[in-house]
């Protein structure tokens, strides 16, 4: 991606941030950690970035790791409540990297914003 394309991409990432006060989002977060947590990412799925690093093929907007990392880096400068680095980042290439059919379907899944992960809480052993 060269450098006037990465700046848009940057610019994009910033004027979503600050419209959609993701910092104030975060502070409800904190303030009330039961809440919704789809708030927002309807909007980021509406932009696409779940799909950020996930290829065409996927339904994703194959950006590669530079076109990525402005937009989690302009998320990081908001404090973003949306969980980019974990759906957008390390699961779409994840499961890019599998190439099973499996995995495929799911990266079309994420790539369209259908799902949010979470983390898997082990329960002690009884």
């Amino acid at each position: 991606m060269d450098l006037e394309s990465l700046s848009a991409v940057r610019e994009s990432a910033l004027d979503y941030f600050n419209r959609s006060r993701a910092l104030q989002r975060r502070r409800g977060r904190i303030e009330h950690p039961d809440g919704d947590e789809a708030e927002g990412w309807q909007d980021v799925a509406a932009l696409g970035w779940p799909g950020m690093l996930a290829p065409e093929s996927a339904g994703g907007l194959a950006l590669g790791l530079d076109g990525a990392a402005e937009i989690f880096r302009a998320a990081g400068e908001h404090a973003a409540p949306e969980p980019l680095l974990a759906v957008a980042g390390l699961g779409a290439l994840l499961l890019a990297r599998l190439g099973t059919p499996a995995a495929d379907a799911l990266l079309a899944e994420l790539a369209a914003g259908f799902f949010l992960s979470r983390p898997i809480q082990r329960r002690p052993v009884s």
